[in-house]
């Protein structure tokens, strides 16, 4: 039985590694192709409309491409941006509702905090919150790299045109220099410790002040460093509910610092999940079995960390 839709997700090559965390695809239907380059992850749907999820709060930029009918983000992209196939995705303070659409077709980036300037030439402040067409930014190399993924026929042939134009970007970018703070150093450290680090303390390892700090985050990421830490822990404690790391929704709040740094409760884990991501809230007692069950979409956005 073909499946309703696919996702995949692949590494990418050794020069852009620093900078992009992963390429993906996503198909429906999920028509047979079978890659020559690894697979890092893949998702596989039965079910149709079972894929369907909102666009999530995210700190991170990502550049997308999608061929099809349907697909659209309330509010940020719908049926008049339907003939830009690219687009760019800011870092989101919140989430919005969105739909895949129907025989869609897609393959994208997801970009390392702090990493979208190298190769949109813009403050990722002038993204956030915002969907633009790719040739908006890349101009006429934007319009040609849609028309060439738009006639490949396989996930390798539309990951390696995406690869390749990152690459060429990349390299005109060789002389960029972002601030004497390394932004990109602060925001791994936030994610390695999952979001439970304090501004002040941030501030301190960079050796500024915490308003010099909140406007390089500004700048480099496009959200201020208290959302990026936020959205880092509702990351993680996502993640963390799709592996049923603790057994109840109270232990992990427990875990990822809820309870500790910023004085939160489970109530608060709740306003997160539902704040940044549309998802019920998660049981504050109880196993959290049945919540992953009622939500498969835990994986499709909250991969291992």
């Amino acid at each position: 039985m073909q499946p309703a839709a696919r996702y995949r997700e692949f590494d990418p090559c050794l020069p852009l590694r620093d900078y992009v965390r992963c390429f993906f695809t996503f198909a429906v239907p999920a028509e047979r192709d079978e890659p020559r380059r690894p697979v890092k992850r893949e998702l596989l749907y039965t079910a149709p409309g079972s894929y369907t999820t909102p666009l999530f709060a995210d700190s991170q930029v990502s550049i997308s491409f999608s061929f099809g009918a349907g697909y659209r983000v309330d509010g940020l992209w719908g049926s008049g941006e339907s003939r830009h196939c690219g687009h760019v995705i800011g870092a989101m303070s919140s989430a919005h509702p969105a739909a895949h659409g129907e025989r869609v077709v897609e393959v994208g980036a997801y970009l390392r905090p702090a990493q979208a300037k190298r190769f949109m030439r813009t403050p990722a402040c002038e993204l956030t919150d915002r969907i633009l067409p790719l040739a908006d930014l890349w101009g006429h190399s934007g319009v040609s790299l849609e028309a060439s993924i738009a006639e490949a026929s396989s996930d390798d042939e539309r990951v390696g045109q995406l690869e390749l134009a990152l690459i060429e970007r990349l390299k005109t970018s060789a002389n960029h220099h972002g601030s004497v703070v390394n932004i990109s150093a602060l925001a791994s450290f936030v994610q390695q410790r999952r979001g439970d680090v304090g501004v002040v303390e941030l501030a301190d390892a960079a050796g500024v002040t915490r308003q010099h700090l909140g406007r390089m985050f500004q700048e480099e990421i496009g959200i201020p460093p208290k959302l990026f830490c936020r959205l880092a822990r509702f990351r993680a404690a996502l993640a963390c509910a799709a592996r049923d790391v603790k057994n109840d929704g109270a232990g992990m709040a427990a875990e990822l610092g809820y309870t500790q740094s910023l004085q939160h409760t489970c109530s608060d884990v709740a306003v997160d999940v539902y704040g940044y991501g549309f998802l019920q809230p998660m049981p504050v007692s109880g196993p959290l079995d049945d919540y992953v069950s009622a939500h498969p979409l835990l994986w499709f956005y909250f991969p291992v960390i």
